[in-house]
């Protein structure tokens, strides 16, 4: 073999090296390619499916504040259809105050009484899911012989002072009237329909004019969901 034969055929084997480490090079760019590529898709696809869950959350509370939206604006209304009533209530309740303030100052305490009596009505307010109960703190609801028990408690500042009413309160019961505290100042009834659909429970409490001291008025019932209510009467400003 001559000279540049040999020459030729090492010029040979230096491309064919040249070849196989650019094969390599190639190759192993494009796994590194592959694997930057599939890196990139596996996070861009954990975005997409975080993104996806957080705007069906978003969507969930979404729905949700318009339920809650549609049921407060429900109750709202409830709320301004008895406060309405009881505009009308306090209205018609003040009138009633006035005539019979005028009797109580004349001394004529019966006819104050069936005054009070004849003016209370039952109203038609209607109670949530017609539950029994006590429907605000004058009205109570409730089935056929349900117990009711009306409490009536003075505040220490009215039993001890000296100008103490000779009588705390009176009271009448179905335009029935009762000129003397109840045992253990304690109105205890039932509702009974041989009687009557509704009954009527009415009370005068004396105050001290000038002074402190007013009445807490406990109510109880054997029947409903809301069994309880109480509230206290504080004296008039006016010393009636």
């Amino acid at each position: 073999m001559s000279s540049e034969e040999r020459k030729f055929e090492q010029v040979l084997d230096s491309l064919a090296e040249k070849e196989k480490r650019a094969q390599k090079r190639a190759t192993l760019l494009t796994i590194l390619t592959l694997t930057v590529g599939l890196v990139l898709m596996a996070g861009l696809f954990y975005q997409i499916v975080r993104l996806r869950n957080t705007r069906n959350g978003l969507e969930g509370e979404v729905r949700d504040l318009e339920t809650k939206k549609a049921a407060a604006s429900e109750e709202l209304n409830k709320v301004k259809s008895e406060l309405e009533l009881a505009n009308l209530r306090v209205d018609d309740a003040g009138k009633k105050f006035e005539e019979i303030e005028k009797k109580l100052r004349a001394n004529r305490t019966r006819e104050a009484l069936q005054i009070a009596s004849k003016g209370i009505k039952a109203e038609s307010i209607s109670q949530r899911a017609g539950a029994p109960g006590f429907v605000d703190y004058l009205i109570y609801r409730g089935p056929d012989k349900a117990v009711i028990s009306v409490e009536v408690i003075p505040d220490i500042a009215l039993l001890e002072s000296p100008k103490r009413p000779k009588s705390l309160y009176t009271y009448a019961l179905d335009n029935k009237n009762y000129f003397s505290a109840a045992p253990g100042n304690r109105i205890t009834f039932s509702l009974d329909r041989t009687v009557g659909d509704t009954r009527k429970l009415v009370l005068f409490l004396d105050f001290v004019s000038g002074e402190s001291g007013g009445f807490t008025i406990k109510q109880t019932a054997s029947a409903g969901s809301n069994r309880r209510k109480d509230f206290h009467v504080s004296p008039p400003s006016s010393g009636a």
